[in-house]
């Protein structure tokens, strides 16, 4: 981040609040420029839109994070059950070679 926006309300936030994710959205109500919509107003339905849009990302962007969570306790509960697993696998192909080689 440039040191010029050490400053914005953005950055501050993130630092002292730790906040993970800080944006700021920016809207214009004289319309587009360019685009389909060049020319035109923007309507409090446009508006509307985009604030669904905006919790749909932030409602994904939570999910991902839920399911890295959830991923890192099954890999960890998967690592103990395979190190508990592989232990006792070890245990019974050394039985299995002894009396193979009784035989």
């Amino acid at each position: 981040m440039p040191p010029s926006k050490e400053s914005t309300a953005r950055i501050t936030m993130f630092h002292k609040l730790r906040i993970p994710f800080v944006f700021t959205l920016e809207a214009s109500f004289a319309g587009a420029n360019r685009g389909a919509l060049a020319g035109k107003h923007f309507s409090q339905g446009d508006f509307t839109n985009v604030g669904k849009y905006v919790l749909k990302a932030i409602w994904e962007v939570k999910k991902l994070e839920l399911n890295k969570n959830l991923l890192r306790e099954i890999m960890e509960e998967a690592n103990q059950i395979g190190l508990a697993s592989a232990n006792k696998d070890n245990d019974d192909g050394d039985s299995d070679a002894s009396s193979s080689e009784d035989e």
